[in-house]
């Protein structure tokens, strides 16, 4: 139930952000500065910062849907969260950590 709780979650943060990427055909792989502040978007990824300024999620997007390895952190951090998506929609389970970065059942 956890899981399913976290990945509900996961997932509306995900469709959030992708109303506001752009819609891009390139496969420039990018990746989120380590530390920020609010929300940065480009054109292919949306970084979303905790209020400490460390990354809290990283949503890829490509052609306006979310498309790649969705990521949430927690706010040491530490990977919290990992999904994988597809055309805007997940594919298989996510990925559930504790706050050491230590895969949870």
């Amino acid at each position: 139930m956890k899981k399913l709780i976290a990945f509900c979650c996961l997932f509306l943060l995900a469709l959030v952000a992708q109303i506001g990427c752009n819609q891009s055909n390139s496969t420039e792989k990018q990746a989120c500065p380590a530390t920020g502040k609010g929300t940065i978007k480009t054109e292919n990824l949306a970084c979303v910062y905790h209020e400490n300024g460390k990354l809290k999620g990283e949503l890829p997007s490509k052609n306006g849907q979310i498309d790649g390895l969705v990521r949430r952190y927690h706010e040491n951090g530490k990977i919290k969260e990992e999904v994988l998506f597809k055309d805007g929609k997940p594919e298989g389970l996510a990925k559930t950590y504790d706050e050491h970065g230590n895969l949870e059942d």
